[in-house]
């Protein structure tokens, strides 16, 4: 028998064969949930699916090195030139995919305003801006190279075989070992089972769930409800707003990252003297639908009726107090999103000689009622949502 690979080399080799196959039919299921439309299942495949490709980036690290330190053995002698060629040929435009698929992947991601997170744990940076024209650029080339990664690995493996049953010689034993063989089939098994299967169920809670945590939700809303004081009138002059310099943007987690968004069209009346805080008030209305998360599909997925669905969201507050100098606190302050008002904490600062207010706010979605049915549950996107609004009068 010619001398086998060493022990790390076919690990390695198992366990990313094994972490591909997963990785198909991850992306097979992801684009079933697309079909019916149930995007949060879809999301949940997706962020997996990202997680796997990472983790095979950077194992494929690893296995470049590992072959730097351990060089593969040579091939047989009876080997014909040509396939010594379309072997090495074969080898290093695998070893080229295993980084491709995935960098192209984190790339798409990057473009289309989703941070890739690995299982949740931490967050790679994006390596582009969002722009939508890059993303389906990025989108073609990440399916060309899975294509491309199908087509070299079905020869790699057909190759493999031939040589086995017709040649009868050691290639093929070089590469297996029983352990990790067996590892890398558990790797499939074990992941089609905790991140395929397992992640469907928990992206559709029971209907006895979703009863649970909406009365839980009511209980809270209602005694919130009891705590919110009427708005008073004000003769203070009202703020001519700059909208120009002026925004409500606001982050949330999704699948273990971060994403922003902005509200392109809302208006706001704003009578606020720090001289005269008794007679300050603020009203600000938001359309929902201009939202913009610089991501067409999570912007359609917002509209839905189970998030804003063309609803208007309405910020009052008219009763405020002094925290330190020039930072504020609206004792009133309440979020109305179509049904009821709700209380929240508004902090902000205020810039007399730029006339300009900043303040932030973290807000309960659960509470709100945004984001319902099985979106009530909180693995995929996240329950607190952080506003940042800045208003400057002209």
């Amino acid at each position: 028998m010619n001398e086998p690979y060493t022990a790390g080399a076919r690990y390695l080799h198992w366990v990313i064969a094994g972490l591909i196959v997963l990785q198909v039919v991850l992306a097979k299921w992801a684009e079933s949930a697309a079909d019916a439309n149930t995007p949060l299942q879809q999301l949940a495949l997706l962020a997996n699916h990202k997680s796997i490709g990472m983790t095979i980036l950077m194992l494929a690290v690893v296995r470049v090195i590992w072959r730097a330190l351990n060089p593969p053995p040579s091939l047989p002698s009876h080997i014909a030139t040509w396939q010594v060629w379309a072997s090495k040929t074969a080898h290093w435009s695998l070893y080229g995919l295993l980084f491709a698929l995935p960098l192209s992947g984190w790339l798409m991601s990057s473009a289309s305003a989703y941070a890739v997170s690995w299982f949740n744990l931490f967050t790679f940076p994006d390596l582009v801006a969002a722009d939508e024209l890059l993303k389906s650029q990025l989108t073609q080339i990440h399916e060309l190279l899975s294509q491309l990664l199908f087509f070299l690995a079905s020869v790699h493996i057909l190759a493999a075989l031939f040589h086995h049953f017709r040649d009868k010689d050691d290639i093929l034993k070089r590469i297996i070992s029983p352990g990790s063989l067996l590892l890398g089939l558990a790797l499939v098994i074990v992941g089609v089972w905790q991140l395929g299967f397992a992640t469907q169920k928990q992206a559709s809670p029971t209907k006895s769930t979703d009863s649970q945590q909406t009365t839980s939700v009511e209980a809270a809303i209602s005694a919130m409800q009891k705590t919110i004081p009427e708005v008073v009138a004000s003769d203070l002059p009202r703020w001519n707003i700059d909208y120009a310099f002026s925004h409500i943007e606001f982050s949330a987690e999704q699948a273990g990252a971060q994403f922003t968004g902005r509200f392109s069209e809302w208006q706001a009346e704003i009578q606020f003297d720090p001289q005269q805080l008794d007679q300050s008030q603020a009203t600000v209305t938001i359309h929902l639908a201009s939202v913009n998360t610089q991501d067409k599909d999570r912007d359609s997925t917002l509209d839905q009726p189970e998030w804003f669905g063309g609803r208007r969201a309405q910020f009052s507050a008219s009763h405020f107090e002094v925290l330190t100098g020039n930072e504020y606190v609206a004792t009133n302050a309440t979020l109305n999103f179509g049904a009821q008002a709700h209380p929240i904490e508004f902090k902000f600062t205020y810039d007399a000689q730029n006339t300009t207010l900043s303040g932030n706010a973290r807000l309960d979605r659960l509470v709100l009622g945004i984001g319902t049915g099985e979106w009530l549950d909180t693995t995929w996107v996240g329950q607190f949502v952080d506003v940042k609004v800045v208003v400057k009068a002209e």
